[in-house]
């Protein structure tokens, strides 16, 4: 870490905390995510890494390096802007719609270059999506509970009472239901960004519960509960047509990206 100076947090990641830092030779200003050796004895930011050098340069993580000390591991990353949740509560009202449809295009297309190079994200929400610098171009973060959805060609397959991986406001029906996901669930996840947006909160919100496992318990209730229908009640009919679409797909099915693509720009 002598190369680098740290400036400040700014930001979380599914499992290490991520911080401004310059580095004292190039006077560069990059971000360096920290994740703790104690806390899994596997590094997932080694992980990360390795995802990273599979992905296209342009909105996907730019990973330069990875290394360690007694205590921490560390991955250097190409410094992005803001994101899409921080741009979100700046506008303190509802996104307008344009920006939106922007947005969506943009996501949609994130998660099939993701999905292309047989990876499935697992934790699609609004903090995983930044600007680059110069607010032009949507970037994909945060790996760290991403995996593999098809070795030597084949696709994995579907079981069943599978631990919950994600973030229950987003994650999809079949996740609350313990099924194993696929590419069906990130864009699912994507949708309820996008209704997120527009009402400015989702239905499940500020629910009650004496717990982490009882709160759960209740947004799955409410997601199972409300009909597609009722979930875009006053949006444009495009949301209704992604949500239906997305909840429709198989687990092995390739989604039409294209289509979903065409939906926003049309």
């Amino acid at each position: 870490m002598d190369q680098f100076k740290i400036i400040r947090k700014i930001g979380h990641g599914s499992f290490g905390d991520v911080y401004l830092a310059r580095n004292i030779q190039t006077q560069e200003e990059i971000a360096i995510k920290k994740e703790n050796k104690n806390r899994s004895k596997l590094s997932k930011l080694d992980k990360e890494y390795k995802i990273c050098q599979s992905l296209p340069k342009m909105g996907f993580t730019n990973a330069y390096s990875v290394f360690a000390d007694f205590k921490y591991n560390y991955m250097t990353m190409k410094l992005l802007g803001p994101s899409i949740e921080d741009i979100f509560r700046l506008s303190k009202t509802n996104m307008i719609p344009s920006i939106i449809f922007k947005f969506a295009n943009q996501a949609i297309i994130r998660l099939k270059q993701f999905h292309q190079k047989g990876f499935i994200h697992q934790d699609v929400k609004p903090h995983n999506f930044l600007m680059s610098i110069d607010n032009q171009i949507l970037y994909l973060i945060d790996y760290g509970l991403s995996k593999q959805y098809i070795f030597g060609g084949q696709h994995i397959k579907v079981t069943s009472n599978n631990k919950f991986v994600g973030t229950a406001r987003y994650a999809s029906l079949n996740t609350h239901m313990g099924i194993t996901q696929s590419r069906r669930d990130d864009l699912e996840s994507l949708g309820y960004i996008f209704i997120y947006f527009m009402n400015g909160k989702l239905p499940w919100q500020n629910i009650n519960a004496i717990n982490k496992k009882e709160k759960f318990k209740k947004i799955k209730s409410k997601k199972l509960m409300i009909s597609c229908k009722e979930l875009c009640h006053g949006l444009p009919n495009v949301f209704y047509i992604y949500i239906t679409y997305c909840r429709d797909l198989t687990f092995y099915q390739t989604p039409d990206y294209d289509y979903l693509i065409n939906l926003f720009k049309n």
